[in-house]
């Protein structure tokens, strides 16, 4: 496991447990390479940890860490489709 993920890690397991669980439904659904939101239910429990007290704080700590980065020139343009962690993983499969 790398270190930035084994970070991301440590930071989710500081959520409660249901929060936690649907991060874990959303890292396998994209693993699984299913993720999109199957029905109303999905899509209010996604709402739900959005909003929740603890992903609002980690937001806010993240645009000021976002615009600490900015004002020190520490951004760079990226294409939306990196985004999808799958689409990396096939371009590495195939390069090897």
């Amino acid at each position: 496991m790398t270190n930035k993920l084994k970070n991301a890690f440590d930071k989710i397991s500081t959520l409660s447990e249901k929060e936690q669980d649907a991060i874990a439904e959303v890292l396998l659904a994209i693993v699984d390479d299913t993720w999109g939101p199957e029905d109303d239910e999905d899509e209010a429990e996604w709402d739900a940890l959005v909003g929740s007290k603890g992903s609002r704080d980690w937001l806010d700590k993240m645009i000021k860490h976002v615009r600490q980065d900015m004002r020190e020139g520490k951004v760079y343009d990226f294409d939306p489709s990196d985004l999808n962690p799958l689409s990396r993983v096939h371009e590495i499969k195939d390069s090897s």
